[in-house]
């Protein structure tokens, strides 16, 4: 039974697998500045189209989130890209596509993301302001576009993607919303691909990989022509040159540990352009002598929209297709064009449908002909032509802003027209049997299968519940019989035993707290100053063991506490933990050193008073025998030895002063200090408590005088 329902599960899963594929679409906040009619806003979006939207692009300002144009964020006289973004969005027929804000891009450069991931706080600050940044705005997720992460980067890339996958999965989502999503848009290079990119982490905490298989060819370096986006290698190529194609990089993706069912191949919805040497000369790598020129809307030398390839054609260029080789290329006079249209869209989607792969990105919604005036008589032919073959019918389109009409239902059993006058072919009796089959078969079947699954599950679960409380009403009767001794027990509950926690700690019995309490006393307060200026000054109630200064200072403010309480008349009773153990003592102060002997010195620096044999006199003449230095106007501390025999003899006249120095001016008379102190005295060993005499004073006028009783 069990196979049965597995191999049942895995037949709806594959009928099923065109729900899971995405259609991601890039949406560029840049193209609003091209020329009339070819600008692009959000309101040309069409929703219907895409399973995934992203906004290209946003920046960063100090590792954090922020607006790449003037007009992403409201003003106060404009509304926002992004508010009209979201807004457009929600103007779907059916669901509404997940929304996506990309960060970087070409022309951001990669700098800005090496500093950002350099550190865990700079990583930090970026992942918490994006929750926020995302939120706000109403995106469902983060693209990261890092063009192109080197090798030195490799590490901090992927801790990046796993520190946002954690911190978004850790977010309170809020009501209404999902769990924001993270994807990644990744060369398909090789030199980028072994460089920069951990490719087990990125697939293990992406939603999905956008994997950008364009612009092999056409960005500088070219000799000769070829096309950007191949599907497959070239019979001529070999080598480096036989990677340069999206099926080399597909497979080198999943050989490196990405499922397919994560990659999203990306189909560009534009062509490189080259400038040949001779036009006589059109084929693939026929020389060049550069890019091609700048077209009037895009603007960009090397780069044709899908618009401007179709005016090519439509004013006489020519289309060449190669079926073998899945190769498009047109030219005109000297101007080569590689792109892709509705022909090779199909055969790329058919090709990742064989593959697995989990669907298809385009780059980007403004280079298709969504004004539907140049490629075909519908809005956006090859974004069209990608739903078709990826999910087998084209989605009912929305309205276009531009005033572009709807095209008609494009669903299974409907016939495309281009003529809104003209109605649809009626569905046949065989087409309706057809969808009533594939919603029983989708529907009514899956919906079996998961009851039956359900049932057999809870009837496990309570087998194994009987099982186990049989199990220990057996133990619990074999052990703790009944009063009765009968050997019997409850017959309708069972007990699980209960196992001590080896790991805890055995609990600490806990010292009795000490309890101190104060008695009010009103005749000891002279006047409320009085109280209140002993309210500031530092005392303070005190433990068992009073010298301790540090709870002196510690306590102040409880005992000011209790000063207040016991002037209102209240009785303070308050718990207290016992003394902490003393700390240790602080080993004995170090000797001080001893000071060289003094050497007799006049205050006024002037000369020695050094007893002479002679007596006192005026003016006496002799040798000194003493250091010159220490003799004349120097210190009194010589630290410096004199040498033995000291400096060469001189003469030295020494004049004794007949005044005596002037006395120095008095000090001023130091203020009155002001203490305080508190005495604790006896203990009565018999009561096992000890009265203690609290005392607080200050200058010489107690202000509070109490016994306080402390329980031993």
């Amino acid at each position: 039974m069990r196979r049965v329902v597995f191999l049942t599960l895995l037949a709806v899963m594959a009928t099923c697998k065109g729900a899971e594929y995405k259609v991601v679409c890039y949406y560029t906040n840049w193209a609003q500045y091209r020329p009339t009619p070819w600008k692009y806003y959000p309101e040309d979006i069409d929703p219907a189209l895409c399973t995934h939207v992203i906004y290209a692009f946003a920046k960063m300002v100090n590792h954090q989130l922020a607006p790449f144009e003037w007009n992403d964020d409201n003003t106060e006289w404009s509304t926002g890209m992004y508010e009209r973004f979201m807004t457009r969005l929600s103007q779907n027929n059916g669901p509404t596509p997940k929304s996506l804000l990309a960060v970087g891009g070409w022309n951001f450069g990669t700098q800005p993301f090496k500093d950002m991931t350099s550190s865990a706080a700079n990583r930090r600050t970026f992942i918490e302001t994006s929750i926020t940044y995302l939120r706000e705005r109403g995106f469902d997720g983060l693209d990261l576009d890092w063009e192109y992460p080197h090798a030195e980067d490799k590490t901090n890339f992927a801790l990046l993607v796993q520190e946002l996958r954690e911190a978004y999965d850790a977010e309170v989502v809020p009501a209404g919303k999902e769990r924001l999503l993270l994807s990644a848009a990744v060369s398909a290079g090789k030199t980028h691909i072994e460089a920069g990119y951990d490719i087990p982490t990125l697939a293990r905490y992406l939603d999905f990989i956008n994997l950008m298989a364009y612009d092999f060819r056409g960005t500088g370096g070219d000799t000769g022509t070829g096309h950007h986006s191949l599907l497959q290698a070239l019979p001529t190529e070999t080598g480096d040159d036989a990677t340069l194609n999206a099926a080399w990089a597909v497979d080198r993706w999943i050989s490196d540990g990405a499922p397919p069912s994560k990659l999203v191949l990306g189909i560009p919805l534009y062509g490189r352009s080259f400038t040949l040497s001779s036009p006589s000369n059109t084929g693939v790598n026929a020389p060049i002598t550069g890019r091609g020129p700048a077209q009037t809307y895009t603007r960009e030398a090397g780069v044709m929209s899908y618009y401007e390839v179709c005016t090519m054609l439509n004013t006489g260029g020519t289309r060449v297709w190669n079926e073998q080789d899945k190769l498009l290329y047109a030219y005109k006079d000297n101007l080569w064009v590689g792109y892709d249209d509705e022909t090779s869209v199909r055969a790329k989607v058919e090709w990742l449908r064989d593959r697995g792969l989990g669907g298809a990105m385009v780059w980007s919604l403004d280079f298709d002909d969504f004004k539907a005036t140049t490629c075909a008589e519908h809005p956006y032919p090859l974004l069209k032509a990608v739903n078709q073959a990826l999910l087998g019918y084209t989605p009912e389109v929305v309205t276009m802003a531009t005033g572009a009409p709807p095209t008609s239902d494009n669903k299974p059993g409907a016939t495309e027209t281009s003529d809104g006058d003209k109605p649809t072919q009626p569905a046949t009796d065989n087409d309706s049997l057809i969808v009533i089959l594939l919603v029983v078969f989708l529907v009514i079947v899956p919906l079996l299968v998961a009851a039956i699954v359900s049932y057999r599950f809870r009837a496990e679960i309570r087998k194994r519940c009987q099982n186990q409380a049989e199990k220990y009403r057996t133990e619990n009767t074999r052990r703790n019989p009944d009063d009765r001794g009968n050997g019997t027990k409850i017959d309708e509950e069972f007990v699980l035993p209960i196992r001590k926690n080896p790991r805890q700690l055995p609990t600490q019995p806990r010292p009795p707290d000490v309890i101190l309490t104060v008695q009010p006393d009103q005749h000891k307060f002279k006047d409320p100053d009085s109280v209140s200026n002993a309210s500031k000054s530092s005392g303070g109630r005190r433990r068992l063991d009073f010298d301790n200064m540090e709870n002196r200072r510690r306590e102040a403010y409880q005992k000011t506490t209790e000063v207040k309480m016991a002037q209102s008349g209240r009785v303070y009773t308050k718990t207290v933990p016992p003394n902490p153990p003393p700390k240790p003592s602080l080993p004995p102060p170090k000797p001080l050193r001893t000071l060289p002997p003094k050497y007799p010195h006049n205050p006024r620096g002037l000369s020695h008073n050094v007893p002479h044999p002679k007596g006192p006199g005026t003016a006496v003449s002799y040798t000194d025998t003493m250091p010159t230095r220490v003799a004349i106007g120097y210190p009194m501390y010589q630290s410096t030895p004199v040498a033995p025999g000291g400096p060469p003899p001189r003469p030295l006249v020494l004049t004794r002063p007949n005044h005596p120095p002037p006395k120095p001016p008095a000090r001023p008379p130091r203020p009155p200090t002001h203490s305080m102190s508190a005495d604790l005295v006896e203990v009565d060993i018999d009561d096992s408590a000890a009265f203690q005499t609290l005392r607080l004073k200050f200058g010489n006028d107690e202000l509070y005088h109490t016994q306080v009783e402390t329980e031993i």
